[in-house]
């Protein structure tokens, strides 16, 4: 595929509303295909809770490597489908080809935006000291910064999965001016994927106190675990599908880009 050009592109701005409404049309409009294209990472990031415990010290880090190899598996079958339609329909079985490797390999490279933040609440989680109020805004602070930097980045894996040639310098430039604007769409499609997660802890709560003890230490078992992993998972790829989608429907506003543009060119050949 040639380049797209992202020095001549227009600026634009990203309509969040728009953007976010679109996010989980397009997601919920397309249930086979994400389900097809979540299944085997969904059964490979239980087994990665199974081993690695959060409670377990240390862990974090390869959690982390661990779930960014799973998850790339998920968004690159995710992404086509968003970008390319039919002729892009997810495999359940994923094809280990060069794309995916790059996919891979700039997935690993941008998580390492968020790594400063997560050593330091590791630190913080451990530690049997007053925790000082600055060190817990500095943990918010660096997300923040991690996310707003993955935003201004994020249009390679777009690319990558185009078979593009653009990267991670033609993402910052035509991200321009709508970074903070793409990553509140980001947060905005995350809330009411909250809501079941705090029914849940209430309802617990008041059901049940003693598992509700069992969640917040982390010494579920049996039953109770299996149900909370499958939950917690669910609602994590299902953001996960939703982000997909609000940075594929960034990536066409600003772009120019249409899910079935190919299909259209062929039908006036």
């Amino acid at each position: 595929m040639t380049a797209i050009g992202v020095a001549s592109l227009p600026r634009v701005k990203v309509p969040i509303w728009r953007t976010a409404k679109a996010a989980y049309r397009d997601t919920f409009g397309n249930l086979g295909a994400l389900v097809t294209a979540a299944a085997v990472p969904f059964a490979l990031s239980l087994l990665i809770d199974l081993a690695l415990p959060e409670q377990q010290g240390g862990a974090g880090l390869l959690r982390l490597f661990l779930s960014t190899l799973v998850v790339a598996l998920f968004e690159l079958a995710w992404l086509r489908h968003l970008l390319l339609g039919r002729e892009a329909r997810p495999r359940l079985v994923p094809r280990l080809d060069r794309r995916l490797r790059t996919f891979i390999g700039y997935s690993l490279l941008l998580t390492l935006l968020t790594v400063p933040a997560l050593l330091l609440q590791t630190v913080l989680e451990e530690t049997s000291l007053p925790v000082p109020e600055i060190l817990i805004v500095a943990v918010v602070i660096l997300y923040a910064v991690g996310s707003y930097l993955w935003v201004r980045f994020g249009f390679v894996f777009l690319w990558i999965a185009l078979d593009a040639r653009e990267r991670l310098g033609d993402s910052w430039r035509s991200t321009r001016s709508n970074g903070l604007r793409i990553l509140i769409v980001l947060i905005l499609v995350g809330l009411p994927l909250l809501l079941p997660l705090f029914g849940f802890g209430f309802f617990v709560g008041v059901v049940s106190p003693e598992l509700g003890a069992q969640i917040e230490n982390s010494t579920l078992e049996g039953a109770p675990l299996w149900v909370l992993l499958v939950a917690g998972n669910a609602l994590l790829y299902l953001y996960y599908a939703l982000s997909c989608a609000v940075v594929v429907g960034a990536f066409g506003v600003i772009t120019g880009w249409l899910r079935h543009r190919n299909e259209l060119l062929e039908r006036f050949e």
